[in-house]
């Protein structure tokens, strides 16, 4: 009998399945999550999922782990694509932000600081920008993506604070209330200039520019669990504008 001949194809299938054994077409793992440091189970497919599916499973995975936690705060769950990570932008802007800290007096690279550390807290992955709310995406096929790879699924439960972060000298958590602004957060904050606008990033990385100025302020309602981003000042680098728009598109990967 003549031994079997391998063609290239067979080759290079072996040669994957020897260096990668886990490695499987059509795999998927969910990681769930009620907060960044607190993973509770994973779900696992052998071929790609239904957002929809996901959700249901994980939602009852939720309820069994603890009948008793809190309400799930539906605007702050997030879907985290781990086959996207965000380590290189981060550590990118995270140095360039220490090197601009040492140029800086004492009480504005304590604000720097914070700033760095939010960064260094993101998730490990990109935000996906898709709606995680289940009756939204049972509702609305084109919201339903298949998922395939390695997601992690943030399911929060309501949170109590605001943050402010930024160009000011007490950065901090103020406890959230309903029909308050930002310039009801911001009334006692002590800013590095004259501020007109802030940028608010909302649970669900949604971003809005709220002015906060007498001569242009408007009432906006803000999420509990958002949070709050003073600009830099211009001059303050070669080109602030584009390192205030970075640190904020980082942010909106940002979970509860």
């Amino acid at each position: 009998m003549k031994p079997r001949v391998f063609t290239l194809l067979h080759r290079i299938i072996l040669f994957g399945i020897l260096i990668s054994p886990n490695l499987c077409w059509g795999n998927t793992e969910i990681d769930l999550h009620t907060n960044l440091k607190t993973r509770f189970q994973t779900l696992q497919y052998s071929d790609p999922v239904r957002l929809h599916q996901a959700l249901t499973q994980a939602l009852k995975a939720r309820s069994q782990k603890d009948p008793t936690q809190g309400t799930l705060f539906w605007t702050g769950t997030a879907l985290i694509n781990l086959n996207k990570p965000l380590a290189q932008q981060k550590a990118q802007l995270i140095k360039e932000l220490k090197q601009l800290q040492i140029t800086l007096p004492p009480h504005q690279r304590v604000s720097i600081e914070l700033v760095i550390f939010t960064l260094m807290n993101l998730p490990q992955g990109e935000r996906v920008p898709i709606s995680t709310d289940l009756d939204f995406v049972l509702g609305n096929p084109k919201a339903d993506p298949l998922l395939e790879g390695h997601y992690a699924l943030y399911l929060p439960n309501r949170p109590t604070h605001i943050r402010v972060l930024g160009a000011l000298n007490a950065t901090s958590n103020h406890s959230w209330q309903p029909r308050k602004s930002a310039k009801y957060y911001l009334q006692e904050a002590e800013f590095w200039y004259a501020i007109d606008t802030i940028i608010v990033i909302h649970p669900d990385g949604h971003l809005e520019q709220h002015p906060i100025a007498y001569w242009n302020h408007h009432h906006h309602d803000i999420a509990p669990g958002a949070l709050i981003f003073v600009p830099f000042p211009k001059g303050l680098t070669d080109n602030t504008q584009q390192l205030n728009k970075r640190i904020v598109r980082l942010l909106q990967h940002r979970v509860l």
